[in-house]
């Protein structure tokens, strides 16, 4: 299987409080990369990455804890999903993006 391309979405962009973001339709990528980045943190904030279930629920695949400014990168070997969002689940101080990079794959 050939590596066809990598594509960024944008998950979160410039959050600063509890709540989940848009979903995005993901059912044609896997190999997934979450990139999280927070400016202005001193405390913190706890992102969760979730998936869309059967029942049109959402379950946590990652959670992602966020103390210092900066780049985390967290990687997800599961298969595809139908939706995958981002959800700030605890929010004290700073400003959150999150980006998600899939790969589609080939023969």
């Amino acid at each position: 299987m050939a590596l066809l391309n990598v594509k960024e979405h944008r998950l979160l962009n410039g959050v600063s409080a509890t709540g989940a973001g848009d979903s995005l339709k993901a059912d044609k990528q896997k190999g997934w990369n979450f990139i999280f980045y927070g400016a202005s943190v001193s405390t913190g904030a706890t992102i969760k990455i979730e998936v869309e279930v059967a029942n049109g629920g959402w379950a946590s695949i990652h959670e992602q804890e966020i103390t210092a400014n900066g780049y985390t990168v967290a990687q997800s070997e599961h298969g595809h999903f139908r939706a995958i969002r981002a959800n700030v689940t605890a929010y004290t101080d700073g400003t959150y993006w999150v980006y998600a990079q899939g790969s589609t794959t080939g023969y």
